[in-house]
């Protein structure tokens, strides 16, 4: 069982090619609650995209539930009906482990430092 989570809430930033959304608060953990609360305003935030490309920045999330997951499937799945593409960055190790285990990091496109596939510490200069 996980420790109680703070709220958190999220940022975005249009870049013109792509949004980068980054997730407020010190330490992140998206567990049911806070998954509830980011969901809709992230799927329709996909819906709304011109460019189609969204970048979620998990620098700060150091922890992932499983409803967490269900919700990136159905951002991904939005996104790519609409020709669009969702990319993941900054993941933890923790967190990326979370994707190894369930085999997840073969179907999402992730991205460490300098744009490279797995986990590092600098946005993606090209997402």
């Amino acid at each position: 069982m996980s420790p109680p989570s703070h709220p958190c809430g999220m940022q975005a930033h249009d870049l013109g090619d792509r949004t980068v959304v980054r997730f407020t608060g010190g330490r992140v953990m998206l567990d049911e609650e806070n998954t509830a609360a980011v969901g809709e305003p992230l799927l329709a935030l996909a819906e709304g995209l011109q460019a189609g490309r969204l970048l979620l920045d998990f620098g700060n999330v150091t922890y992932l539930s499983s409803s967490a997951l269900g919700l990136l499937l159905r951002l991904r799945k939005a996104l790519h009906a609409r020709g669009g593409r969702l990319t993941l960055c900054h993941l933890a190790p923790q967190v990326y482990e979370v994707f190894e285990v369930t085999k997840l990091h073969t179907l999402f496109d992730i991205r460490g430092e300098a744009g490279a596939p797995g986990t590092g510490s600098a946005v993606a200069a090209h997402g």
